[in-house]
């Protein structure tokens, strides 16, 4: 499998990374929920839908120059939208042009696409231009689609350039979260980018956690309980979790 390298942050192995969510409505909010996550996270994820400013080209584009001078860890752009749990609801144009003037800004490492935006190809290709990875992702806010299905939109999210495919599903039952474990192996296995897959609220907290025993790299972690997605663990907390599960598995390989 195919690792993804930011700055000194490697996706696709060893102990999953942690991606910090910042979600503020403000500017200057924002700057400082990003340099206070960034002591404790791997990674930030900057939700531009929670931003005021979002629409607003030179507004958001000095927001990333701020927060990327605050933090000295990736920054991973992500503009959620309202169908798919954001609180952003926009057209695809619009989205698609918030996207590329994160591109243009210069200022992330990451971007996140969402694989229904209706444009994929033409995203990929601009990101991958400023040497950007891409995250191409779904979520489902409301089940755990079928087995196929999500393997197929994994497989799909390959063959469209992406350089981290990412599922993030809610599950209904016990029997759901085995199958996103159990999936998260197989699109491990089939898939030769790196894969983050994760089930939502309470009953999903083992997915968060055990990653690197399934084949997941990367989880969301939250600061001060600003979650942005139901289940997400404090990233202190995640960070020691994540570190018991990987004695455990090297245990594991030497019995």
């Amino acid at each position: 499998m195919r690792t993804v390298s930011v700055k000194s942050v490697v996706l696709g192995e060893g102990i999953p990374k942690i991606a910090v969510p910042v979600t503020e409505k403000t500017a200057a909010e924002a700057v400082r929920a990003a340099a206070a996550a960034s002591a404790c996270a791997d990674l930030i994820e900057f939700r531009a839908d929670h931003f005021e400013g979002v629409c607003d080209g030179q507004a958001l584009s000095a927001l990333l120059g701020d927060i990327r001078e605050a933090v000295d860890v990736p920054v991973l752009f992500t503009l959620r939208t309202a169908r798919e749990g954001g609180v952003l609801d926009c057209s695809a144009d619009l989205y698609q042009s918030i996207l590329i003037k994160a591109i243009d800004s210069g200022k992330i490492d990451l971007i996140d696409v969402e694989l229904a935006c209706g444009n994929v190809p033409a995203l990929v290709e601009k990101a991958h231009a400023a040497g950007i990875p891409v995250v191409l992702s779904e979520h489902d806010f409301g089940r755990t689609p079928e087995n196929g299905r999500i393997l197929r939109d994994l497989k799909a999210m390959e063959e469209l350039g992406g350089d981290v495919a990412k599922g993030a599903f809610m599950p209904e039952s016990g029997e759901d979260v085995e199958r996103i474990l159990s999936l998260t192996r197989e699109a491990a296995g089939l898939l030769q980018i790196p894969v983050i897959l994760i089930g939502m609220g309470a009953p999903g907290r083992r997915t968060r956690v055990e990653g690197e025993r399934w084949g997941s790299a990367l989880t969301f972690a939250s600061v001060s309980g600003k979650a942005s997605a139901p289940g997400q663990i404090d990233a202190g907390t995640m960070r020691q979790l994540l570190a018991e599960e990987h004695r455990r598995l090297a245990a594991e390989a030497v019995r």
